[in-house]
This record gives C-alpha cells, sequence and structure tokens, in this order.
C-alpha cells in the first residue's frame, strides 16, 4: 500500500564521499515529504515572505533532491491559503520583485486607499478649469466695480481737488491692472478693461476742465 506522505529515494554511489566511496553503492531509501504549514491566522503578506524564503533557500537541491522541488503546492495534504494559491500561480508580486518587504506591503496595501481617492481627484481636476476660469473674471469683475465707483465719485465730486483724487485713483486701477499677468485667453477682456479705464479718466478729466 502506497503512503502519498513518503516516496522512495536513492542515495548514489560515492555521493557523500568520491574518495572513500561513501557510501560503496547506491542505497534505496524512504523518505518523508516535507511540508511547510503556518496558522491560518498568519498575515498575507508573511506568509508570500516565508515561501519566498523557502524557495530561495531549497531551490538549489542538493544530494536528497532535486532543484526546484519545495516547496511544491502538489505534495501536500494541508489546505493551501490563498496566498499560497496566488504564489504558487503567480510567484511574487510585481512590488516584491522591486522593492523591500516594508515598502512593497505597504504600497500593496495603499492601493486600498489610492482607488477612492482617485475618484475624488477626477472630478476635482475636471472641476480645475472652470474655477480657474472663474477666478480670472471675478476679478476682472471686481475691477470693473471699482472702475463704476470711480466714476460716479468723479461726476458726484464737488470741487476739482476730489476729481484729481479720483483720477490719480483711476491711474492706480489702471497700473494694478497692467501689472496682472493673466493667460493668453483672457488678454481679449483685461484690454477691454483697460481701454474702459482711459475712456472714465478722460470723462473725469474734461469734467474737470469745464469746472
Amino acid at each position: 500500500m502506497r503512503d502519498d506522505a513518503l516516496a522512495p529515494l536513492v542515495l548514489f554511489d560515492g555521493v557523500v564521499d568520491m574518495d572513500r566511496d561513501i557510501p560503496a553503492g547506491d542505497v534505496e531509501l524512504i523518505s518523508a515529504i516535507a511540508q511547510l504549514g503556518v496558522d491560518e491566522d498568519l498575515h498575507p503578506a508573511l506568509q508570500s515572505v516565508l515561501l519566498e524564503a523557502a524557495e530561495t533557500i531549497h531551490s538549489g537541491g542538493s544530494i536528497l533532491t532535486r532543484a526546484n522541488t519545495f516547496p511544491d503546492e502538489t505534495r501536500t495534504d494541508l489546505p493551501l491559503s490563498e496566498e499560497a494559491r496566488r504564489f504558487y500561480r503567480n510567484g511574487p508580486t510585481f512590488l516584491r520583485r522591486y522593492f523591500s518587504f516594508g515598502w512593497a506591503n505597504f504600497l500593496e496595501r495603499a492601493w486600498v486607499f489610492l482607488i477612492p481617492l482617485a475618484a475624488l481627484l477626477i472630478p476635482l481636476v475636471q472641476m480645475a478649469p472652470p474655477v480657474y476660469r472663474w477666478r480670472i473674471r471675478r476679478k476682472i469683475y471686481v475691477w470693473y466695480n471699482d472702475l463704476h465707483e470711480l466714476e460716479r465719485r468723479g461726476f458726484d465730486a464737488a470741487d476739482d481737488a476730489i476729481r484729481q483724487q479720483v483720477l490719480t485713483d483711476i491711474q492706480s486701477l489702471q497700473h494694478e491692472v497692467g501689472q496682472v499677468e493673466v493667460p493668453v485667453s483672457y488678454n481679449d477682456e483685461l484690454y477691454h478693461l483697460r481701454s474702459h479705464i482711459n475712456f472714465v479718466e478722460a470723462l473725469i478729466a474734461r469734467q474737470a476742465s469745464k469746472a
């Protein structure tokens, strides 16, 4: 009757010591199949590390075993964990091939957070251009409000001194607008604003000359 946990093994002539011819002839042995078992609660990342270590240490073979025969998923009567199945199917993960255990484990677990983060970033990125356009136009509208207020003050001024102060404020506004850099697509609106500032300045100046 054959026991799956046992396997025949031949210790070949002279394999232990060729000079002294040990053993003097082939010796038939019976070997027990080695199995690598862990507690079912062991973290999957540690299971992967143990399998990698076992493969690295034992993959070269020995005088008793052929190379690449341990660990072996087919020669065990223990249930395989999901991590062990994945390891035997695909080998070490992509990150474990290029990063240390700590970094690879961190990056593999980080995907859980990166996916919802990416889901949040996509609409934020899509919103960025409209928000930027709104900020530029809002600044231009604020300047138009300031210009309208200066125009009202200039026409309502009771004396020339007040009008001269208004003209000074208009020139300051023109300078402020001229110092602002905006994307090329907004140059049209900016130059319209500057021409309107010049127009209001000319109106107030004529009003001052009539006084």
